[in-house]
């Protein structure tokens, strides 16, 4: 699992550990890396009020798809536009696994957090309707409009997993050790952030969108101009 900037596509920071171990497991050792003011765009799974509740202690706001076991009844809270509300979260009398009883008992008691009910486009052309839950609740400064732009762009961390599997080639390890195939993962984060450092340059220097540049084209840039 990884945390990737939205703006450069790089990998800011991973880690791993054996498939038993829970994707929020994951996710939690990733929490130092991010910083105060910084906004965090990832799926319905880690939208639990902990994470979230926890997040907003370190002063990141969150940005997720609302998880389904989650009640999304718009006529609770207070209206701030059409399929827009604020509502208030009561703290869950379960702690989850992912969390010890000390981080548990710092969590606040409630937890006030933002439903936007937005349609986004699908691959195939059509549309689907889908909640978002954020903590960023301010309709003047974040309209329901941004929210939802914002969160259509989350598909691009997709993407550079994708880049790194695919086109480095991640998806079939040949190492047989775990020490080896730990060497063998890091390398191809490091070349793919390379990568991503030679189109950060390339797009400066060109004067063009880094949207507009593939990441295969620098790849076999830098392969025919490396000898």
């Amino acid at each position: 699992m990884g945390v990737f900037c939205l703006k450069t596509g790089a990998l800011l920071e991973e880690t791993s550990a054996p498939y038993s171990t829970s994707e929020n497991a994951l996710f939690q050792d990733l929490w130092p890396t991010l910083q105060a003011d910084d906004i965090l765009l990832a799926d319905r799974n880690f939208s639990s009020y902990g994470s979230l509740a926890r997040l907003n202690h370190q002063e990141v706001d969150c940005l997720f798809r609302l998880h389904a076991s989650r009640n999304s009844d718009f006529r609770k809270g207070l209206r701030l536009g059409p399929r827009d509300r604020r509502i208030t979260w009561t703290k869950p009398l379960n702690k989850p696994a992912n969390l010890t009883p000390a981080q548990w008992e710092q969590l606040p008691a409630t937890l006030t957090v933002r439903l936007v009910r937005v349609r986004l486009d699908t691959a195939n052309g059509r549309c689907k309707t889908i909640t978002l839950v954020t903590t960023l609740t301010d309709p003047k400064l974040w309209p329901a409009k941004l929210i939802a732009a914002l969160y259509h762009r989350r598909w691009k961390i997709e993407l550079y997993w994708d880049d790194i599997k695919t086109t480095l080639h991640l998806d079939m390890l040949s190492c047989k050790t775990p020490t080896m195939l730990h060497k063998e993962i890091q390398m191809h984060l490091i070349a793919y952030n390379l990568i991503r450092a030679l189109m950060g340059e390339a797009a400066l220097v060109a004067h063009v969108p880094l949207e507009r540049m593939s990441f295969k084209g620098p790849l076999d840039a830098a392969h025919h101009y490396s000898p």
